[in-house]
């Protein structure tokens, strides 16, 4: 796969095994030389923009009831060497969106599974997902086959796979998890919109109080989906597809008449003695329930490129409402000179909901409103219709502009823009266009006036633009168009039946048209054009209006049925699910740790067993659900799977480190929590952690140590204050004190002293001692009493020399007198334990046998006497090699002359 990162405005080869582009028709090029498909690769990554780039991308023809594009790319994070994800999504009417995103965490996995069909290419990824803010994933399976034949050779998904596994062992050596400081790319950012296409998240859900209720939507709530995404989640996609399948359990369809006019006025506006009802009544059988009426050139005034102005359209209202007195006007919506007007009868008012419009102009600089188009979507009982009308560019060889005006309409038309309604033309289940399309015919003047006149309806039509452009597949591919029987509705001269005989001499065409095209609608519910006809009498301007009747199939549901049918699918599912949830049975749910200690782990094992009939996905989390478990605690193993029947042994570890040891002689935690066993798809299990810690003079506060009164193993955390005197008591730690007199009365004869490491045994005892305020037995090695102060020292919470010093103390660490002055504005406790250990220090190298080792290496020994600020202080400072340097220089003015 290419792995080139694309620079604003270049074009990305599709890498080996992409499958193709949309089939979408209506991305065509602005400058109307053809078709311009953007490939799919490009789509994806303008929408991840600059945070990644494709590494390898697949795509094919998802195998759900909607038989969309999907695609899975693998993408690489921008600002990183090591960060990888996995973008799952489709393509939908020339928009793409990203449905579920996966970080490819330690625990991710992506296999290819077998499939019913060798043609169908079925990818199970497992892993910890980011969806759009809503629901995450454990598990998505996604089955699609590929647009061309080459690219369903397992080679193609095997090299994806490939380079899949290669970003998963990166994760997993660098310990990627959810929840950890990797991945933000991703974690952070909620929603993934298309860039320019006003794409809305597929799953935004309203409730019936906003939305006149779809009942083909998946939940018993009413709550509605304009498009359904083929990647929902487990529950919601099995509600989605056995409802689909049941519907006609809960559905039935009633027929509707609506009528469709569409007139180019040419400015003029109608008088009492115009024949409307020629056009609107005369020659139906029965009156339709909807009339819908579109206007072109309603106004051709400059002033109505500057301000809206809807006297025109108010008069053109009032007579036709004349004509029509059991209608009542709905809404309308006006576009310069295009005007789009729904009538309704009176008794069918309650049938009608969710009412918006909204329009395009495709004009002057392809923006403004002498072209373009106006629309309505409504939802009628229970479908959603949708009407455009339009107006596109003029002229007999402007075809490609005609498809170009096309093309902008179609891209530019939403409805509720920016809400959680949000649809274009295409979301709805039928589709009716209407307008002057400017469509001529590609024939000399001579020969299509002549085939006009003898009413040649068959040879016009062999030459009509629009229905070459249809096989084109160019502009309005899909759509309907009713057998023309009526002659070409332009040009005429004004007030007459007869063709244009200006200087001009603009040839017949059949300009003014009404389509239809059947968009989620199932076959039962299409609409059927029972008449298309055109108006001949009406004489107003050059263009005849043309009429078409449909009865249209509407979708009638009957709510009591679909609750009993969704309370089966929702018992269905919950068999399905019971069955194939995963059951663990754990051992032990309490563990007690005794006597812990600092720095010394305990650990205690527990054993899972798979009781249930599906492989067990686990993980251990705290009761919060993060992963970030308390500082004494440990696990030995991460998340993990256990197949039916299988078992496993986990080791639960205590381990009390220096930051944790503090916090528990304090009294600010305690050993006692609780584990839980994270089941995917299951139960969580919940396991007592509690222990007893035995308090210890390390890793406590040098002024704790000073007030301390009697052992630090009686000063119980919960009543620590008991334990502490209110002033000094002690000028230095008396455990400390206790281990300087011990080495003075054994001697500094022994070898190596703080160079060689005492036995773990006897440091212990040493530890026990000094924690109980025992003597230190006398048959300790002298080696584990010097280790013990290397280890008090290490332990201090905030070192001798403090880390408001630190800088200060480093920066003199060249002069012996500035130094000198550093230690003298210390705290008097911080100053006499300072003081206390340089010379005892000091008294080590001069009376110590191996005068030649010590004196160069006890300044190092004892380099934890001051420390730079850790990280999470306010006066952070990185230590470096030179750093470290001026440390030992600052303590060797104190080691070497006291």
């Amino acid at each position: 796969a290419e792995q080139e990162r694309p620079l604003q405005g270049q074009t990305i080869s599709a890498p080996t095994g992409a499958v193709g582009t949309s089939q979408t028709p209506r991305m065509q090029s602005r400058g109307g030389d053809g078709p311009v498909r953007m490939p799919l690769r490009d789509k994806v990554q303008a929408l991840i923009g600059d945070d990644g780039y494709i590494l390898n991308l697949l795509s094919g023809t998802s195998q759900d009831h909607q038989a969309q594009l999907c695609f899975v790319a693998l993408v690489h994070m921008t600002t990183s060497e090591d960060e990888h994800a996995l973008f799952v999504g489709r393509e939908h009417r020339r928009k793409v969106a990203v449905d579920v995103i996966f970080p490819i965490f330690s625990s991710f996995k992506a296999t290819k599974e077998p499939a019913a069909s060798g043609a169908i290419t079925q990818l199970t990824i497992q892993g910890d997902s980011v969806y759009h803010g809503f629901d995450q994933y454990k598990q998505l399976t996604m089955a699609f086959v590929a647009d061309e034949p080459t690219h369903s050779k397992p080679a193609t998904v095997e090299q994806f796979l490939r380079e899949t596994e290669g970003a998963q062992a990166i994760a997993e050596a660098k310990r990627y998890c959810l929840g950890g400081s990797s991945h933000t790319w991703v974690t952070n950012k909620r929603f993934w919109q298309h860039v320019g296409s006003g794409f809305q998240s597929s799953r935004s859900l309203v409730t019936s109080a906003m939305l006149h209720a779809n009942p083909l939507d998946w939940s018993d709530s009413g709550t509605s989906q304009f498009y359904h995404s083929p990647l929902a989640p487990p529950k919601e996609s099995f509600l989605q597809s056995r409802l689909a399948e049941r519907q006609s359990e809960y559905t039935s369809f009633s027929t509707t008449s609506i009528f469709i006019g569409t007139y180019n006025v040419n400015g003029k506006i109608p008088t009492p003695v115009d024949k409307l009802e020629d056009w609107l009544v005369t020659g139906l059988d029965a009156r339709p329930d909807l009339y819908i009426l579109g206007f072109q050139e309603l106004d051709l005034s400059k002033e109505a490129f500057v301000w809206e102005d809807s006297k025109r359209a108010d008069a053109w209202t009032q007579q036709l409402l004349k004509v029509l007195p059991d209608y009542h006007k709905v809404i309308s919506k006006q576009l310069v000179g295009m005007l789009i007007l729904f009538l309704c009868k009176n008794d069918a008012a309650d049938d009608i909901g969710d009412i918006s419009t909204a329009s395009q102009g495709t004009g002057i600089m392809g923006i403004m409103g002498n072209k373009g188009g106006v629309a309505l979507s409504l939802c009628f009982r229970d479908s959603q219709l949708c009407f455009v009308c339009s107006h596109l560019a003029a002229h007999d060889d402007n075809i490609a502009r005609r498809n170009q005006d096309f093309a902008d309409v179609c891209r530019g038309i939403v409805f509720q823009k920016d809400t959680p309604l949000q649809r274009d033309i295409f979301d709805h289940d039928q589709i009716f266009w209407l307008g002057d399309l400017n469509y001529r015919i590609n024939a000399p003047y001579d020969v299509v006036k002549e085939a006009a006149l003898h009413n040649q309806i068959g040879i016009l039509l062999e030459k009509d633009q629009l229905k070459e452009q249809q096989k084109l597949k160019l502009a309005f591919e899909h759509f309907e168009e009713a057998d023309i029987t009526f002659p070409p509705t332009y040009k005429y001269d004004p007030g007459t039946t007869r063709f244009d005989t200006s200087e001009k001499q603009r040839a017949p065409a059949f300009c003014d048209r009404i389509l239809h095209y059947t968009g989620k609608a199932s076959e039962a519910s299409k609409a059927v054009c029972i008449a298309y006809e055109a108006c001949m009498s009406l004489c107003i301007s050059d263009h005849k209006p043309v009429r078409a009747v449909f009865d249209a199939q509407i979708r009638v549901v009957d709510r009591d049925k679909r609750h009993q049918v969704y309370l089966s699918v929702i018992k269905e599912h919950d068999a399905f699910e019971n069955a194939s949830k995963p059951n663990v049975d754990i051992d032990t749910h309490q563990l007690h740790f005794e006597n812990v200690r600092f720095d010394t782990p305990q650990s205690q094992a527990i054993t899972l067993r798979n009781v249930g009939q599906v492989p067990a996905r686990y993980s251990f989390v705290a009761p919060t659900g993060e992963l970030k478990l308390p500082r004494w605690l440990q696990i030995d193993a991460g998340p993990g799977h256990i197949m039916p029947g299988a078992k496993a042994t986990i080791y639960i570890i205590v381990k009390c480190d220096a930051a944790a040891t503090t916090e528990l002689n304090c009294g600010e935690v305690m050993i006692d929590d609780v584990l839980v066993l994270r089941l995917e798809n299951g139960m969580d299990n919940f396991i007592s952690i509690t222990g007893n810690f035995l308090p210890t003079f390390l890793c406590r506060p040098l002024e704790h140590l000073c007030r301390l009164v009697g052992p630090a193993r009686a000063a119980l955390p919960a009543e620590l204050g008991k334990y502490l005197a209110e002033t000094q008591i002690h000028a230095v730690p008396k455990e400390l004190w206790t281990m300087v007199e011990y080495i003075r009365q054994v001697g500094f004869d022994a070898k190596d002293l703080f160079v060689s490491v005492g036995s773990k045994t006897d440091i212990i005892r040493v530890l026990e001692a000094l924690d109980t305020d025992e003597p230190i037995p006398q048959d300790v090695s002298i080696h584990a009493v010097a280790d013990v102060i290397l280890r008090f020292i290490k332990s201090l919470p905030e070192p001798i020399i403090p880390f408001s010093s630190y800088q200060r103390a480093i920066d003199n660490s060249k002069n012996e007198h500035f130094s000198q002055q550093v230690v003298q504005e210390l705290a008097p406790i911080n100053q006499t334990t300072f003081i206390y250990i340089t010379r005892f220090l000091s008294e080590v190298i001069a009376k110590t046998k191996n005068t030649t080792v010590i004196p160069q290496i006890l300044p190092g020994l004892f380099r934890d006497l001051m420390r730079p600020p850790p990280q999470r202080h306010g006066l952070f400072r990185a230590q470096t090699e030179e750093s470290r340097a001026k440390e030992i220089e600052f303590l060797r003015h104190f080691i070497t002359s006291s």
